[in-house]
């Protein structure tokens, strides 16, 4: 894609996202992060109705410029999707289920939509998002960034560093996780358990023991 039609993409993006809050901001107990994520959507827009605008006024820029500029502007723009898609689908749980307005409800379909990844908290996503505007404002072809717009783009994300976690450290990798022991047994044949997915293994060095809870299967190991 060309500077100007992923400018404009992530227009439409920001714009899909400053609507979702309006669904999602009476929700009892929201997240402070979310309200940040909010507040900074109009500075985001603004850079970019500046870079816009740069791009139409008949400037002439180069392939060289051109690929520099997309290549800031890519990584916001994936950045802006994978945002929109987690408020989008807090949104959609809020909508259908009628007593889903207590963030204590929608705390758990936020979690999935992270996927476990830290990195995809709504206020991280933001922070890379502004990161990319700010290299976009630096960049000499747009000459409507000012000074304090960068001034402005570092306090956002300052802001956005400070705020309480949308959800903490703590929620994230408990799933799946291999939780394994190893005590010396007799005979100098160590002994491990491995317990994961509700699949328990206790090897022994010599005989191996496994299965659900249901069904224990045992054997020497091969």
């Amino acid at each position: 894609m060309d500077p100007l039609s992923v400018t404009a993409s992530i227009i439409g993006i920001i714009g899909g996202i400053n609507a979702v809050y309006k669904t999602i901001k009476t929700i009892k107990g929201l997240p402070k992060a979310f309200d940040e994520v909010q507040k900074d959507l109009p500075l985001v827009l603004s850079i970019l109705r500046g870079a816009q605008n740069s791009l139409l006024d008949g400037q002439e820029i180069s392939d060289e410029e051109k690929n520099a500029i997309t290549a800031v502007l890519q990584p916001s723009r994936d950045k802006a999707e994978e945002l929109k898609r987690i408020f989008d689908e807090v949104r959609i749980e809020c909508e259908e289920d009628k007593d889903a307005k207590d963030w204590a409800k929608l705390r758990t379909v936020y979690r999935k939509a992270l996927r476990g990844v830290k990195a995809s908290r709504v206020e991280h996503l933001m922070m890379d998002i502004l990161e990319g505007m700010k290299k976009l404002a630096l960049t000499h072809v747009f000459k409507s960034a000012t000074q304090h717009d960068i001034q402005t783009l570092e306090k956002a994300i300052h802001d956005l560093s400070e705020v309480e976690p949308s959800l903490p450290d703590s929620e994230f990798g408990m799933d799946g996780q291999i939780y394994a022991s190893q005590h010396n047994a007799s005979g100098a044949i160590a002994q491990q358990s491995n317990v994961q997915g509700g699949i328990n293994t206790f090897n022994s060095g010599k005989y191996v023991a496994t299965g659900t809870g249901h069904n224990i299967h045992y054997g020497e190991k091969s």
